[in-house]
């Protein structure tokens, strides 16, 4: 057997909370997939533990957690969060020693934390949905030694509420659904930290059509965890809470999940619920500092009434709600079937609640039987479609991707000049430079585009005199905005492009244009730019 064709794809779901990771082999024709699990853990915690002075990880993943139970107390968790939107106020503190700049400290963890999974394989699938995430993953799984060149094909990226999508489109066990008119079914995507929802349209038995635009916010069952740590303040006191450390709130939280969030539902709205934390008092009478005084004894057995936990709950599952009926406004009532995946969806309170929620509007629900492990064994079935439409075996037009078109998630433009008349004063007329948001083609939020579809522009220097063209690229949730300092624009990047040396004045004379094109490849997007004069370019 050569060895370029003994090729695995992995799938590696790499969450806010717990990771998942499943694998198959691509010579198979109908391949049937492990999902991996260590210490019988069926998700690994996204956990590190470091030594005294965060110079070196200890551990990872599910043995770290198990130190937790230890008192070692060099704990970094949640690092994920600082990806995407979340308030900083709602991000976890990250420990100093990892990196003198507090906004490197999240990379320096993810890059620890994908160090030590390619220990253990060294190719794999990722899942994420921001675009500078993906920037910022691409790096730190370079300078975590796990592909070679940061342009690496062997890192690919696709979304979790895609990859879901994926899975349950292929499982013969759920096609059943789709059915008449309305072909197209929803994926609510419950992790720990975030939930995504998509809605995809089925084309024919080989290919999926997004009709709507993907959305997710900061909703999953982690925020659950961390209302039990803000009630527990209120019963201890924050100067205890605070003194806790994070590895005794690990094994608090623990608890906490194992007697009153994994069993909680809404069928018994009279019930209170007993958290014995007694021992947690001998741990807090060691640490220097901590008057446990004014602890009633009776307060080591936390009583938590029904209605407490259910608000802990509700400010998250009616976030998860909201977003669902967008999606349903959204389709334009062709959605036929909601899916609910990930960890959080496994919660029965929030099964009961959407159920009731929705069973007016939807023809069927469903829960995967894994549905923790829907998302990596999308991204292995994505990865290998992917692997069979690059292999030279393989025509490649008789192999279409499984997703053949998304929605955008923003409008992307280029930031232009123009000079216009402006007033510095009541008296006195003045000349000032705008920055202009000019939208690159017809990229706006909500458009359908097919995979690899490419937009172009042609723009040229605003001054003659200029050596080189600075290219930047912003993106925005809105349909369109004017400036690119409006509220809600945001830099994507940028590239620059180098314009013919000025030895001839009629250089002067000419617009020296340069076409940028914008690619939407899979789910990374590729920026292209060449000089049309001397067809120098610069990518990224």
């Amino acid at each position: 057997m050569h060895l370029e064709n003994d090729i695995r794809v992995v799938g590696f779901a790499f969450a806010h909370v717990s990771d998942n990771e499943s694998f198959i082999k691509t010579e198979s024709n109908e391949p049937n997939m492990l999902t991996r699990s260590w210490e019988r853990l069926f998700k690994t915690p996204t956990i590190l533990l470091y030594d005294n002075e965060y110079s070196d990880v200890v551990d990872w993943g599910s043995f770290a957690k198990n130190q937790t139970q230890q008192g070692k107390l060099n704990i970094v968790d949640r690092f994920k969060l600082h990806l995407g939107k979340l308030p900083d106020d709602r991000k976890p503190t990250l420990p100093e020693k990892l990196h003198k700049k507090k906004d490197q400290r999240h990379k320096r963890a993810i890059t620890d934390y994908l160090r030590k999974m390619g220990e253990v394989n060294i190719k794999w699938e990722r899942n994420d949905n921001e675009l500078q995430d993906k920037r910022t993953m691409r790096e730190c799984a370079y300078l975590a030694g796990l592909i070679g060149t940061l342009d690496s094909e062997t890192l690919q990226f696709t979304s979790e509420p895609e990859a879901a999508a994926i899975y349950c489109f292929t499982k013969k066990s759920l096609r059943e659904f789709y059915s008449g008119d309305k072909k197209g079914f929803m994926i609510v995507d419950c992790g720990g930290g975030t939930v995504d929802l998509t809605t995809r349209e089925f084309i024919n038995e080989n290919e999926l059509d997004e009709i709507t635009v993907r959305s997710g916010d900061f909703c999953g069952s982690s925020f659950i965890d961390q209302d039990f740590l803000k009630y527990m303040e209120g019963i201890w006191g924050k100067s205890v809470m605070n003194n806790l450390g994070d590895c005794y709130k690990q094994r608090m939280i623990q608890k906490f999940c194992e007697v009153i969030k994994f069993p909680f539902t809404d069928k018994f709205p009279d019930s209170t619920f007993e958290l014995d934390l007694s021992e947690f008092k001998k741990i807090l009478s060691k640490i220097p500092g901590i008057d446990l005084n004014p602890i009633n004894e009776s307060e080591w057995s936390v009583i938590l009434e029904y209605d407490t936990v259910k608000k802990m709950f509700d400010e998250q599952v009616d976030k998860i709600i909201q977003m669902i009926h967008k999606q349903l406004r959204d389709s334009g009532e062709k959605c036929s079937t909601i899916f609910l995946v990930g960890g959080f969806s496994e919660s029965e309170y929030l099964q009961n609640r959407v159920k009731k929620e929705f069973e007016t509007m939807v023809t069927h629900f469903s829960i995967p039987m894994d549905p923790i492990a829907a998302v990596v064994r999308g991204a292995v079935i994505y990865g290998l479609r992917m692997n069979l439409i690059k292999s030279s075996t393989i025509d490649p037009s008789k192999i279409k991707p499984i997703i053949q078109n998304r929605r955008l998630k923003y409008t992307y433009g280029v930031k232009t000049s123009s000079f216009v008349e402006g007033k510095e004063d009541d008296e006195k007329s003045t000349i000032k430079l705008t920055q202009k948001f000019s939208c690159i083609g017809d990229a706006r939020v909500g458009t359908s585009v097919k995979v690899d579809q490419e937009f172009e522009e042609i723009y040229s220097p605003f001054f003659p005199w200029q050596d080189a063209i600075k290219i930047q690229i912003y993106t925005t949730q809105k349909l369109d905005v004017k400036t690119c300092d409006e509220p809600g624009v945001e830099l994507l990047g940028e590239l620059e492009v180098e314009l013919p040396d000025l030895i001839s004045p009629l250089l002067l004379l000419t617009k020296r244009p340069v076409l940028f094109s914008l690619t939407f490849a899979k789910e990374e997007i590729k920026a292209k730019a060449k000089n049309l004069l001397d067809r120098t370019s610069g990518t990224s």
